[in-house]
């Protein structure tokens, strides 16, 4: 199974992620831009949270339990003080997404052709569906991210 395309989506998300951080201060990213819109900060932590979840499953360590439960499935719409900075988001994606690239490349077909830990709406029940899904959801909250830039 090649994984060149899945590398290569992550690449450009991992661009598109520091890209729409640029320019954007840490009080910035705390800010909503409405009542029921996660700001900037938990939206960028989220991405980076599903990006470490997948790693976390690739690698078979231990997943960061902290950073689930600031960016983690059922935490939207919160703002606290134990959020890192936008800095330290930016700095954790870029540790992050180099050994995601790297574990990529070196995954093996049996690995990619195996069920994965859990499943998703994806038709693809193979750790390799899961991989894109994970991929998706990413580039879903990039989206999100774009427009909560421009407010």
């Amino acid at each position: 199974m090649n994984t060149s395309i899945t590398i290569a989506q992550f690449e450009l998300q991992t661009n598109w992620f520091l890209n729409e951080l640029v320019s954007i201060s840490d009080e910035q990213s705390n800010k909503k831009a409405a009542d029921n819109l996660n700001p900037i900060k938990w939206v960028a932590g989220h991405i980076l949270n599903t990006r470490m979840t997948l790693l976390s499953i690739l690698t078979g360590d231990a997943s960061n339990q902290e950073f689930n439960s600031l960016f983690g499935k059922g935490s939207s719409n919160k703002i606290t003080s134990l959020f890192p900075t936008i800095d330290e988001i930016k700095l954790k994606w870029g540790v992050v997404s180099s050994e995601l690239s790297e574990c990529l490349k070196t995954i093996s077909n049996e690995t990619l052709e195996s069920p994965p830990p859990f499943q998703t709406s994806i038709p693809d029940k193979t750790l390799h569906g899961l991989i894109t899904y994970m991929a998706s959801h990413e580039a879903f909250h990039l989206g999100q991210l774009s427009i909560l830039k421009k407010f």
